[in-house]
């Protein structure tokens, strides 16, 4: 006999994290300045929650960014930043990583010598970043639905919520 576990709740959400105007890119050794977007950058948030008899038994939210890395706070301001508009989620389950692009903006100061007129500063852009990263969060756990899956051995057999 099968048994039924929790009942997960799935949500997502994707945003664009394209700054509007010319930037600073990050990843090499010299300053690369972007006057145009070839590719947009994206963020996507996948939000889970796992409920059994109507209470909350583990939850978890991951953002995954198009940037070349995730700097260092950057996870805990958007927590601290959220806390009030995700009141019931426990933070320490929200993860960040980066695609690790090196045509994303510079988001550490004093890395480049970048202009300070004519070009978004890195300041300016992780400001920026973090509304959209917070607004991507919400929509994700806003979008929780019931879903579910099945494994068989470690082949997912059926995954039954599109994304």
């Amino acid at each position: 006999m099968a048994s039924t576990g929790a009942e997960i709740l799935i949500g997502a959400a994707t945003t664009n994290i394209t700054p509007e105007g010319p930037v600073a890119l990050s990843g090499q050794m010299n300053r690369r300045i972007a006057h145009e977007v070839t590719s947009p950058l994206t963020a996507t948030a996948i939000a889970m929650e796992s409920r059994k008899e109507g209470k909350t038994i583990d939850q978890a939210i991951m953002v995954s960014c198009d940037l070349m890395g995730i700097p260092e706070g950057m996870v805990e301001r958007l927590r601290q930043g959220l806390k009030d508009r995700l009141p019931d989620f426990e933070f320490k389950k929200l993860f960040l990583n980066a695609t690790h692009t090196h045509n994303a903006p510079v988001l550490k100061e004093d890395l480049y010598d970048i202009p300070e007129k004519g070009v978004i500063q890195p300041a300016v852009y992780v400001r920026f970043l973090i509304d959209r990263l917070s607004d991507l969060i919400i929509r994700a756990w806003e979008a929780r639905k019931p879903s579910a899956m099945s494994w068989d051995g470690l082949a997912p057999r059926e995954i039954n919520h599109r994304i």
